[in-house]
């Protein structure tokens, strides 16, 4: 939590949703897929590539449950048949 102006509190999901809609204004909405980074959530990425979030669940068998949590966590783990090079290259595909 930040503390805010007289003692208001700022929530997690709306700091997240504040960084998100300032990155979207800079770029005037465009995503580039070049800037995704492993420590990026999975929610980060459909809210700012406009990806429909099934596409992620289908593409990358990841659940509900990891949508919060890092990419790299579900690109690096045992087993994964992808990273975050991979995640990068089928967004790129997506988006143009």
């Amino acid at each position: 939590m930040i503390e805010g102006p007289r003692g208001s509190r700022i929530g997690p999901l709306v700091r997240t949703l504040a960084t998100a809609g300032i990155f979207v204004g800079v770029l005037g909405g465009a995503f580039d897929p070049s800037t995704l980074k492993g420590l990026d959530t999975w929610e980060n990425l459909i809210k700012l590539s406009g990806v429909p979030k099934e596409a992620f669940l289908d593409r990358f068998g990841i659940t509900e449950a990891d949508l919060s949590h890092p990419i790299k966590e579900n690109a690096h783990a045992p087993g994964s048949t992808y990273d975050t090079e991979a995640v990068r290259e089928w967004l790129k595909e997506r988006l143009h």
